[in-house]
């Protein structure tokens, strides 16, 4: 890579490119961060950091995308600003990229993955610079099979960080998980749990969306409340068909979840009534309400009902009865 000499034209706005190995699907512009930027240039103007190379009449920038952005947003297309030009190999235009995505803040899924992305078709498509990145293991070098151990050499991930991003990219690639939904997640954690919850009730990619926005307001991104999630929006998909076995397990999941919960505030209210005080005595059930009381019997005995129906309808035939349980509960008989 050119170093020390190196040009600092001004240079339009509108002939700046981007890097050609960013893929703005995978890892987009963020909002966050260019409001950040418009707020710095506004206060101390566009600074002459920003590394590119001539291409034709253009200019293509080998990062600081976001500044660009936030730039165009504050400038006009015939506007210039300083572009520090040298002359860069189509290899180091992908490392500047993967090292200002592995600078990010806590280095975003979608950062990562667009690294990981954009390394795999780059080694893919010179395959003597995929040589010499193993040039220490012959056996790989003959193969050239450019996997996550390869991979993870170029861009300085581990092994298990690239091949669960090349796992979440298959599953995008292959239509099966929206992007933007999984990158809304705020780790790979997240990401992956996301997806495996959404393909396995096989939702559409439009319907993922909604449960990613759920999630993001709600700010739950554990396991059990990603499920929760998802099992609550899949009967509004299945309304016509109520009758099938995987309508009625969706909602003996959701059920499992409620009860344990009830359990859980069941198991607050006992402690409450039998925890001492610093004084010497804590609240009792003569401190409760009547109405209050009453209310809670009332809603133990049905509950009582309805488990001793559920109960009965799976030690008969287990579908058939328990869907004339939810069909009569549904219409509060």
């Amino acid at each position: 890579m050119a170093k020390g000499n190196a040009e600092i034209p001004q240079v339009r706005l509108r002939d700046i490119k981007a890097n050609p190995n960013r893929q703005f699907s995978i890892y987009s512009i963020r909002e966050d961060k260019v409001a950040r930027l418009i707020e710095s240039i506004n206060k101390t103007g566009f600074w002459k950091n920003v590394i590119g190379r001539r291409k034709g009449n253009k200019v293509e920038i080998a990062y600081g995308h976001h500044r660009i952005e936030a730039a165009r947003r504050v400038y006009k297309p015939e506007d210039t600003i300083p572009i520090v030009i040298e002359d860069l190999s189509d290899a180091d235009m992908l490392d500047m990229m993967i090292r200002e995505n592995a600078e990010e803040y806590n280095c975003p899924t979608a950062a990562i993955d667009d690294s990981v992305r954009a390394a795999r078709d780059y080694l893919k498509a010179h395959p003597d610079h995929a040589r010499k990145v193993l040039s220490s293991e012959p056996s790989e070098v003959k193969r050239v099979r450019v996997g996550a151990p390869m991979i993870a050499k170029r861009t300085g991930f581990s092994v298990g960080t690239v091949q669960s991003s090349l796992e979440r990219l298959g599953w995008i690639e292959r239509g099966e998980v929206d992007e933007k939904a999984l990158h809304q997640m705020p780790s790979a954690g997240a990401a992956d749990r996301f997806a495996k919850a959404v393909m396995k009730q096989k939702l559409s990619l439009d319907n993922q969306k909604v449960i990613a926005e759920r999630l993001v307001k709600d700010g739950r991104f554990g396991e059990a409340s990603i499920v929760q999630t998802v099992w609550e929006f899949v009967p509004k998909l299945k309304k016509t068909d109520s009758n099938s076995a995987a309508f009625l397990e969706t909602q003996l999941r959701k059920a499992t979840h409620q009860i344990n919960d009830v359990i859980g505030t069941l198991a607050l209210v006992t402690a409450g009534l039998s925890q001492p005080t610093i004084l010497g005595g804590g609240p009792t059930a003569d401190d409760i309400s009547q109405q209050a009381k009453e209310n809670y019997y009332q809603a133990l005995h049905r509950l009582s009902d309805w488990v001793e129906k559920a109960r009965k309808a799976f030690e008969r035939e287990p579908l058939k009865p328990l869907v004339e349980v939810l069909a009569i509960e549904k219409h509060g008989k």
